[in-house]
């Protein structure tokens, strides 16, 4: 089961930074915004983080299952949910694949 805690942290820190940009935008000294895209900064790292930390990777064309680690995850092009351009370990070629949750 993934885990759930890391996913709501993320979700939390992401949206509180968002809003602490927003805040300090309009209404506090236009260094404080800083301070909100660090906490927004962060979120997206956790986030991203428990992707690559909850999921397998499936290739369309051979079928083999993977892991991927943060940078491929953070790099990647996305096509949608839970399916993103990757090269297979495997075959050994850019395709597209889906992810599927541990369980």
């Amino acid at each position: 089961m993934p885990d759930r805690n890391n996913f709501t942290l993320g979700i939390v820190a992401s949206v509180f930074g968002f809003g602490a940009i927003i805040l300090f935008i309009l209404s506090g000294p236009p260094y404080f915004y800083l301070f909100g895209l660090a906490i927004f900064v962060f979120g997206i790292y956790i986030l991203i983080k428990w992707s690559a930390d909850n999921y397998i990777w499936q290739c369309d064309k051979c079928g083999t299952k993977f892991r991927i680690n943060f940078k491929t995850n953070l790099l990647g092009i996305n096509g949608g949910v839970n399916k993103k351009l990757l090269y297979c370990p495997s075959c050994k070629k850019k395709t597209w694949c889906n992810g599927h949750p541990l369980t």
